[in-house]
This record gives C-alpha cells, structure tokens and sequence, in this order.
C-alpha cells in the first residue's frame, strides 16, 4: 500500500523571464500589479509589444493581452522584476524596457531600525503570504520575528487587524505603495536589503498600531502561449558530461522556483489563506518524503481556476538541478490522471536549462532544448521532442516550439481514454525509450519510443524518429545532442488553449470528461539502462 499523502498549501512560483538587451526583460503569462499607470495601448501582437513599449515616450513597461486580438497595454512609473505577478486568463506576457526602481518607490517612506529591520505605512508586497495572525498593526513585526520563515509582512485593518507573514528574498524597491486597507509593510532583521536612498534611521521598526480587505495575492501557474518575444542576450553555452550506466532517481529534493535554493525539506512550503470572493484561489501540492510520490493539483474558486507551479528535481545534497542523461536510457513512472480534466495539462518533462541553482529557468518555447516526457490529461496525452539548433541556451528563433510528436497525440485514439484500452481513469504506467543507433551511450539518437502499461495490456502510442521529424531544428540526432550535456527533470501543472492536446469539448471524451480538478499523481520514477 502507497504511503499517505501530506496535504500542503502551495505558494511558491516563478516568473521565467527572458533577459533581453539593455537590462530588460519579458516573460509569459504575467502582469504587473501596484505603481503602474497605463499610457496607451496599440492592437499588435505579442512580438511587437516590447518594442512599441521601447518607442514610446514615458513607458518603461508592458503587458500584452489576446484583448480585442491582441492588445499591448503600455505602461509607465518605476517598476522590478519582483512586481510582476502570474495570471493565467488572456494568455498574458509582460516585461519592462530597464528595471527603474533602483531605489524605493515614490510615497514609501521607510524606517530603519539599527538591526537593519524597515517599515513604512502605505505600502504592500506582492505574494508570498505563507502565514497570518489577527494582531495589532504595532505587533505585526514581533509576530514576523517569532514566527519561523517569515522575512517581511504586510498588516491590513482586514477583520480588527491582520498580519500578513511573508517569505522571501525582498528588497525594499519590491514594495509598492498603496493606501488601500490601511496596509503597513516592512521586512525583518537579516532581509536584504536596505533602501539605496539616504541613510537608515536608528529607529525602532515596529509599526504604529492602525485601524478591509488585503489587497489580492494573484500568482498562478502559466500556461503556454505562442507569442513569442524577442530574445537578444542569452548567450550560448556548451556544457557536456560523462555518461553513465545507470540512472535510480535516487532520493533528491524537490524545488519550487528555478530562483531559489533547495528548501530544507521537501515537505516544508508555504501556504496561501483564502476570502470569500470568486477572485480568491488555493491552491495545494501532495507530497511525501524524497521522490517517490509527487502530485500536482488545481483547484477553483468561484469563475477563475489557477494551477500548481513548476516542481524541480535537484541533488539530494541540494546544490544543483540533478541531471539526467537520457540517451540509452529509459524513463518509466506511474501516472494518475483520473482527475485531470479536459482544458488542463500535467507534464513530466526535461530541461537543458543550467545546472546552478537560481539560474533561469528555460524550455524549448525560448531559448533551450526540451524533451516532454508526458503531458495529458483524462483525455489527452502527448510526447514531444523540443530541439534546438545549437545546445546550451541560444538566441532568436533556434528552437522547434511547436516541437515533432509523431503519432503520439491520442486524443482521437479508441485506445486511450476514459474506460477505454488503457483507461485514463486508473492508473498505469509509462515508459519512454531513448534508442540509439548502435546501442550505447555514445551513439547518435535514433528514436524515441512511447509504450503505456496497464493491467498487463500495452499499448505503443508513437515513435519519433529520423524520419518523422523534420530536419529543419536538427531533428532527432539534435535532441540527443541535449540530452548528453545533461538534462533538469521538471513537473508541472498548466491550463488554458488545450485544443491542441485534447481537441476541446469537440472531442466526445472531453464532453463526457471524468476530471474534477484533483492532482495528478506521479510514482515510481526512474531512469534506468533500457529493458
């Protein structure tokens, strides 16, 4: 019998943004909240979007939206990476010329105590909650201080006073000001770090008591989208790595954003705490100990659904992305996606994005290779290679976005779904090979070969190979070129435009769909010379 389940509330994301010249930056399916003022807005599409921005008198950042078939939403005032935040519902992108906001923003006046703690009235942070508690404005700090994790807060008049509790890296220019809810905003003492404007105040850093809502913390997994951005500095790189014999995905830990270090455990994240209106979400990851049982999940609220982050495997001593090389290799696992429904997408895949943590995170939509071991859903499921032109992360349009899947797509397939052959409904199980052409770990890829398992009964759902792939991103032979410098195993959980994966409720096992938003349950994975 499989192990129960820990049940955790699941914060933690990240925003993968693309570097671009001139020290901006774009990224998919986010917008940016506080301080921001719109100056315009043209209807263009996506690519266009950051250099209209760049032409424009006054506007120093951006949002594009499908709105109207595409509308570029032009943006003024200081701004950083950190105020932008995931949104899921008009297949977003984001991104600002140059980070403006070197110091704190207008209307935040911070004050410092000597042990280097800030706080200033009007003022918010963007996400991060993992913890709250009903206290005065004047004991918001201590509560912080006390409580394990926490790094700044944000207190709000909400229900007689609640705090807030925060976790993460901030620095004060990520705070925007705000005078909705009577918010106080401040971070404690070891937080980096100070305000590059005047000298700190030796003064105490609690906050005055004050006196009804917090505003809204919207972070939320993106999906995929097709507009892609330009991309001009990421340079490429060459990487390479000894083969080896054999590959047990050992226990390892897992890590939430391609941003941070390895948590302590990897059952120990943190939580986000619900209101009452539509516009709220929860969302919750399933864990148990090491790598044995990962599950994604979405939850909705209301109209508005959101899902789970990226899952990272990283060593087990929690230094680096562990990296698996996968040509003569096979990769096998047990998926559940019972509860998966049609128009969601969980997806066990591969990336050649780098080794270091809190490098950028990358994929074969921008500028690495990327090998999709699995996305489906009760419906639906694909595999899909993902090449590039050259290895390493790359500029411009090297990479194969929409990528060579073959036949492996069975939304139409009699032999794959609810109740069918291999019924989506139960459990089984996947094994992925990566056959080369002389059998070893140094030859040429050749071909990759999906085969399901269930009860006994197999079914083989395609074979990408050289002569179903085009040529024109290096086709199979590519892919393998990435996977010998090693690759970055990655979970994941995503919504929105899935006509591509299920066919839409114009598939008859969409419209007679079993999934109701429950976690995608994955076990058993390993990495193991082929059978």
């Amino acid at each position: 019998m499989a192990p129960p389940s820990l049940n955790l509330n699941l914060v933690a994301r990240d925003i993968a943004w693309t570097q671009v010249s001139g020290g901006g930056a774009w990224a998919f399916n986010c917008d940016w909240a506080g301080g921001s003022a719109d100056i315009g807005n043209a209807r263009i599409p996506g690519e266009q979007c950051g250099d209209k921005c760049a032409t424009t008198k006054d506007c120093t950042h951006f949002t594009w939206t499908n709105t109207n078939g595409g509308t570029c939403w032009l943006k003024s005032g200081a701004v950083t990476a950190s105020q932008a935040f995931g949104k899921t519902n008009d297949q977003a992108v984001c991104g600002y010329i140059k980070s403006t906001a070197a110091t704190a923003p207008v209307g935040i006046k911070w004050n410092y105590a000597a042990d280097g703690s800030y706080w200033s009235p009007s003022c918010d942070w963007n996400g991060q909650d993992f913890a709250k508690s009903s206290v005065r404005g004047s004991q918001c700090s201590q509560e912080c201080i006390k409580t394990a994790g926490c790094t700044h807060y944000t207190w709000t008049n909400l229900n007689g006073g609640t705090c807030w509790m925060k976790n993460g890296n901030v620095t004060p220019s990520a705070a925007f000001a705000t005078t909705k809810d009577g918010a106080v905003c401040g971070a404690v003492s070891g937080t980096p770090a100070k305000s590059t404007t005047g000298q700190p105040k030796t003064t105490t850093a609690k906050p005055p008591q004050t006196t009804n809502n917090q505003p809204p913390k919207t972070t939320s997994q993106p999906p995929k989208t097709t507009n892609q951005l330009p991309q001009t500095t990421n340079k490429p790189t060459t990487t390479k790595a000894a083969p080896v014999t054999t590959q047990p995905s050992s226990p390892g830990k897992t890590i939430t954003s391609a941003w941070a270090a390895a948590p302590a455990s990897a059952t120990r994240f943190p939580y986000i705490e619900c209101d009452k209106t539509n516009t709220c979400y929860q969302r919750n990851t399933f864990l148990i100990p090491a790598w044995q049982n990962i599950a994604s999940t979405i939850q909705e609220s209301g109209d508005m659904s959101f899902g789970l982050g990226r899952f990272y495997l990283v060593d087990p001593a929690g230094s680096t992305y562990k990296q698996f090389y996968l040509n003569n290799r096979q990769i096998t696992f047990n998926v559940d996606v019972a509860g998966v429904k049609c128009g969601q997408n969980s997806a066990l895949y591969f990336s050649a994005m780098p080794v270091g943590l809190g490098s950028q995170y990358c994929d074969g939509q921008g500028s690495c290779m990327e090998m999709d071991i699995f996305e489906g859903n009760v419906a639906a499921t694909q595999f899909t290679t993902h090449e590039c032109k050259s290895r390493g992360q790359v500029n411009g349009n090297q990479c194969n976005h929409n990528g060579c899947s073959d036949t492996s797509n069975t939304k139409y397939s009699s032999q794959v779904g609810p109740k069918s052959f291999i019924d989506t409904t139960r459990p089984f199980k996947i094994t992925t090979k990566f056959i080369t052409s002389d059998n070893t770990d140094s030859g040429t890829l050749s071909s990759i070969v999906q085969v399901f398992e269930q009860d006994g009964k197999t079914f083989q759902t395609g074979n990408v190979n050289t002569g179903t792939c085009t040529a024109e991103w290096g086709g199979v032979p590519q892919m393998g070129k990435g996977m010998a410098d090693g690759m970055t195993l990655i979970l994941s959980f995503w919504e929105g435009g899935m006509d591509w994966l299920d066919g839409g409720f114009g598939n008859p096992k969409c419209a007679s769909a079993v999934g109701q938003s429950q976690p995608a349950k994955y076990s058993k994975i390993r990495v193991e010379p082929i059978a």
